[in-house]
C-alpha cells in the first residue's frame, strides 16, 4: 500500500556541509597561517556548541528549582491524582465536578526573565539571537512533549517525580537567526559552483558600548538539490523557517541545517463535469475509476488480512483461556479475563482509521492529477459486504473483534482533504440528488 502524501504545508530539513571558511579550506593537512586561524574558529564554534548543551541542562536545572522553591510539585500532583481518580471513578458514582486545567503556569513570564538573566551572566560568549531561539526551542518542548505511558504532559511528570527531567549529554546544535544569515549565489560564469554564507554566533562585550559578533563568511558544498533550494529561499519563493549550525562528530565537520517551508498550495480549476467513482473492491481494499480506467487501491489487502487475523487470534486465545480456567479462577478473575478485550477492539479501530486515510490519501492524490471535480463514493450494502475485500481479508468466521469496516472513517478522510484541492465528494444516497443520474450503479 502506497504511504501518505506528505503536506505541502510541513518543513522540510536540507543539510548542507561547509567546505570552506573564509576561503581557508577544511582539511587537517593544511598547517599554514591561514588553516590555523580556521582550526581556532571550528574551536570556537564547539565550545559555543557545548555551551549550548551547558545552557540546556543549567536551563532545566533553574526551572526544577523555581517550582519547587514555590511548592508548584505539591499542587501537580494533587492534580493529577484528582483527575486520575475521577477518571477511573464509574460515570454513576461521580461526585463533584470534574477537575479543569491545572492552575500551574510551566513557563511563568518571571522564570523567562530569570533564566534569561543567568544564561546571559554565565554565558556571556555566545550571541544573545542563538541563546534567546535555544530557549524557544526548549520552552516550546516543555509546553508540548507528550507524557511517557501518560495522558499528562511531560512537564507534569517531571514534577511530579513520576519521571526524571531531561538531560543533554552532547554538544546541540547552534540556532541561526533568521535576520543574521544571509546566502550569496555564485556568479553567473560559475552558476553550479558553491553557495556563500554570511553568520554570527560569538559576542564580544565592550565596556559601555553594545556587544559585537564576528561576521564569518562561510562556502557551503551545494549539490544538485540544495542548490534549488538555496535558490527558491534567496528568491523568496519558500518560506525560511530557521537554520541551525551543527558539528558532525564521525566525519568532523560542521553542517548547516536549513528548515524551509513549501508555499501553501493554491486550489487549481477543476471541471466539475468530470467525475471518478469511487467503490470497494472484491480483490483489492479499493477501486477507483477515472477516465473509464479502473485503478485498484491498496493492492491486494494483504496488510488487512494480517491484521485482521493477529487481532481475532489474540481475542480468541483470551476467550478460551477464561473459558476452561478452573472455577476458583473464573469466577475471582472474570474482570481480569475480560479486562483487555475492549483494547483489542480499539486496537481494530485505530487500525480501520489509519488505514482509511491511507487509502484516500492515494485516491485524492490520483484525482489531483487527473483534475478530477467530483467523486462519487459507493457505499456497499450489508448484503455486499461479506464479499468485499475490506470486510473478507482474513476473516475467520466471527469474533466481537475484526468484523466490518467503519465507512464513516472512508468518507471522513475524504471529505477532510477535498476541500483544499477543490473537489466535491459525493456519497452513493446524494447521486440523484446531485443530477448525477448517469453514473450507473
Amino acid at each position: 500500500m502506497a504511504g501518505k502524501i506528505r503536506s505541502k504545508e510541513s518543513i522540510r530539513c536540507d543539510s548542507v556541509v561547509v567546505r570552506h571558511i573564509r576561503g581557508i579550506a577544511v582539511s587537517k593537512r593544511n598547517i599554514s597561517d591561514e588553516a590555523r586561524e580556521h582550526h581556532s574558529i571550528h574551536a570556537q564554534w564547539l565550545e559555543i556548541s557545548k555551551t549550548i548543551q551547558y545552557c540546556a541542562n543549567l536551563l532545566w536545572r533553574e526551572w526544577i528549582a523555581w517550582h519547587t522553591s514555590r511548592g508548584n510539585h505539591i499542587v501537580v500532583k494533587k492534580y493529577m491524582q484528582e483527575k486520575r481518580l475521577w477518571n477511573q471513578t464509574p460515570a454513576k458514582e461521580r461526585k463533584g465536578e470534574k477537575p479543569g486545567s491545572c492552575s500551574v503556569n510551566p513557563w511563568p513570564p518571571e522564570f523567562a526573565k530569570h533564566v534569561m538573566e543567568r544564561l546571559i551572566t554565565d554565558y556571556p560568549s555566545v550571541n544573545l539571537r542563538p541563546l534567546n531561539l535555544a530557549v524557544q526551542k526548549l520552552e516550546g518542548d516543555l509546553r508540548h512533549k507528550n507524557g511517557v505511558k501518560s495522558a499528562f504532559p511531560r512537564w507534569m511528570q517531571i514534577l511530579a517525580d513520576e519521571i526524571g527531567p531531561i538531560s543533554f549529554c552532547s554538544p546541540l546544535p547552534i540556532p541561526l537567526c533568521n535576520s543574521r544569515v544571509r546566502f550569496f549565489p555564485p556568479d553567473k560564469e560559475n552558476s553550479k559552483s558553491d553557495w556563500t554564507m554570511e553568520l554570527r554566533v560569538d559576542r564580544i562585550e565592550r565596556e559601555g558600548m553594545t556587544a559585537q559578533s564576528t561576521c564569518r563568511i562561510v562556502t557551503l558544498h551545494t549539490k544538485g538539490r540544495n542548490r534549488e533550494t538555496l535558490k527558491k529561499l534567496a528568491a523568496g519563493e519558500y518560506k525560511r523557517c530557521g537554520a541551525n549550525l551543527c558539528y558532525c562528530d564521525s566525519k568532523n565537520e560542521w553542517r548547516v541545517q536549513l528548515g524551509y517551508q513549501f508555499p501553501k498550495a493554491q486550489p487549481a480549476a477543476r471541471d466539475a463535469e468530470k467525475v471518478a467513482v469511487l467503490e470497494c473492491g472484491i480483490h483489492s481494499p479499493l477501486v477507483l475509476t477515472v477516465n473509464e480506467r479502473q485503478i485498484p487501491i491498496g493492492g491486494k489487502g494483504d496488510f488487512i488480512e494480517v491484521k485482521r487475523e493477529s487481532i481475532q487470534r489474540e481475542f480468541n486465545s483470551r476467550n478460551e483461556t477464561y473459558r476452561w480456567s478452573r472455577d476458583p479462577r473464573k469466577s475471582h478473575g472474570r474482570e481480569r479475563a475480560t479486562k483487555l478485550l475492549d483494547v483489542i477492539r480499539h486496537r481494530w479501530e485505530r487500525f480501520t482509521k489509519d488505514a482509511s486515510y491511507r487509502l484516500c490519501s492515494v485516491v485524492l492524490r490520483i484525482c489531483d492529477e487527473n483534475a478530477i471535480g467530483r467523486i462519487v463514493f459507493k457505499k456497499p450494502s450489508s448484503n455486499d459486504q461479506p464479499n468485499l475485500r475490506l470486510w473478507s481479508a482474513g476473516q475467520r468466521g466471527k469474533t466481537q473483534a475484526g468484523n466490518g469496516w467503519p465507512l464513516y472513517f472512508l468518507e471522513a478522510a475524504l471529505n477532510r482533504k477535498s476541500n483544499e484541492l477543490g473537489m466535491q465528494v459525493v456519497s452513493r444516497e446524494a447521486v440523484a440528488e446531485d443530477g448525477l443520474e448517469n453514473i450507473e450503479d
